[in-house]
């Protein structure tokens, strides 16, 4: 069984696209458009990471909002998938959120 199935319950991620449980990118217009409270956003991924490319996506996704009410920050490094990127990334964005 494929990742995306075991996370999303389907094979294609394209296909959560405007369905309000799955769809991150929706998720933030709504909350802009909604005027409700707006989450940070602490992004981590390695440039080695399979998904940089996604991540690069999200990062001009969020950077479009006018004054980041996101307070979107965007972390890399070189490194992949692995519990040593994580691990390290973790520490690091609960330092930032409890100070």
């Amino acid at each position: 069984m494929s990742v995306n199935m075991v996370n999303f319950g389907v094979e294609n991620t394209d296909d959560l696209a405007g369905n309000p449980e799955h769809d991150v990118l929706l998720n933030a217009r709504n909350i802009i458009a909604e005027g409700k409270p707006v989450p940070r956003v602490f992004h981590a991924v390695g440039s080695d990471d399979h998904a940089y490319p996604v991540g690069l996506g999200l990062k001009a996704f969020f950077e479009e909002f006018p004054g980041n009410p996101f307070h979107y920050e965007f972390h890399t490094e070189p490194g992949g998938h692995s519990d040593d990127f994580r691990d390290k990334w973790i520490r690091i964005f609960l330092d930032t959120v409890l100070q």
